[in-house]
């Protein structure tokens, strides 16, 4: 293996362990009420995803199928950190352009299912949902997460169909191309299996 290509590689490792670590160090968005504890835990969520979004595509996939592998105890699951699906649903829509408003018709074309329905009004689907945009444009944690029981979510598969029907969210200093245009350089993130039930 040429050597430029070992320095790529362990480049692209390194980076996605700087997203796995911020991911990990976020806090929990299940049961934030409205305390100023809980503003400043939801404060540390925008930061630490507005900070994620920078990243490139695949190096974002590829930290969130390692937090993905620990929702459920993987082998190297360390139960003080905490995981949280949830947390990557909503990376989703820190990182990619997910409008808040999408028509019902478009909605239901959209190849996935919602582990939590987003709320809808006659004017449509509120894809955006639990973040809503502020006026200045950027993104604001709003949401609550209410009672669920349900099939387990697919964060990840959600990831690729956002990335394909969305396309990359705007933000300073990011690297938007799309997963697909990094296939080439890291053909191995490309090709990992789906999460099953992450």
């Amino acid at each position: 293996m040429p050597l430029a290509a070992v320095d790529n590689d362990v480049q692209f490792q390194m980076k996605s362990d700087e997203v796995y670590k911020l991911l990990a160090a976020s806090p929990l968005w299940e049961g934030l009420g409205v305390s100023e504890k809980d503003d400043a835990a939801r404060e540390k969520i925008i930061t630490n995803f507005s900070k994620i979004a920078l990243y490139e595509t695949p190096v974002i996939r590829a930290a969130v199928e390692k937090y993905l592998s620990q929702c459920f105890g993987g082998k190297n699951y360390d139960p003080k950190l905490g995981f949280s699906v949830n947390s990557i649903s909503i990376l989703n829509r820190f990182v990619f352009n997910v409008p808040e408003i999408i028509a019902l018709e478009e909605f239901k074309k959209l190849p996935f299912y919602f582990k939590m329905p987003p709320p809808r009004n006659e004017a449509g689907v509120n894809l955006l949902w639990p973040v809503s945009l502020a006026k200045d444009g950027s993104l604001k944690l709003t949401g609550f997460l209410p009672t669920y029981v349900g099939p387990q979510p697919k964060p990840l598969s959600e990831f690729d169909i956002f990335n394909k029907a969305f396309g990359r969210r705007k933000a300073v200093g990011a690297v938007t191309e799309s997963r697909d245009e990094k296939q080439a350089k890291h053909p191995k993130t490309s090709q990992t299996p789906e999460v099953e039930f992450c």
